[in-house]
């Protein structure tokens, strides 16, 4: 069972390791799901669209207040690490309790 010619599950690790790698790219795209969804319709904002005034000299124009969608991407994101941290300190832990990790995984998911 030591000899180094000897493999029981020769491609076990590659497999793991890539649907590890499945697994991440799944989680990713569902994390930014709600943030390409907020941005997908920037580009045809009126704003895009509308006619530059002529005058002297260009001076772009800024607002005191960023725009709902900016802010509200803002938020989500910045809620993603307490959304997240009760996981990851469970996997630290060792701790697998999976009621508990369902649950947040689910709330996060209907928020």
């Amino acid at each position: 069972s030591k000899d180094p010619r000897f493999h029981a599950l020769p491609l076990a690790s590659q497999r793991v390791a890539a649907f590890s790698e499945l697994v991440n790219e799944l989680v990713y795209e569902v994390l930014l799901s709600k943030v390409r969804q907020r941005l997908n319709n920037v580009a045809h904002l009126p704003i895009w669209s509308s006619v530059e005034e002529q005058g002297g000299f260009p001076i772009p124009t800024f607002s005191a207040y960023p725009q709902a969608y900016v802010t509200s991407v803002g938020e989500y994101l910045l809620t993603l690490p307490q959304q997240l941290e009760p996981l990851a300190e469970n996997v630290a832990n060792g701790e697998t309790n999976t009621d508990e990790a369902q649950f947040f995984a689910t709330e996060w998911m209907f928020k």
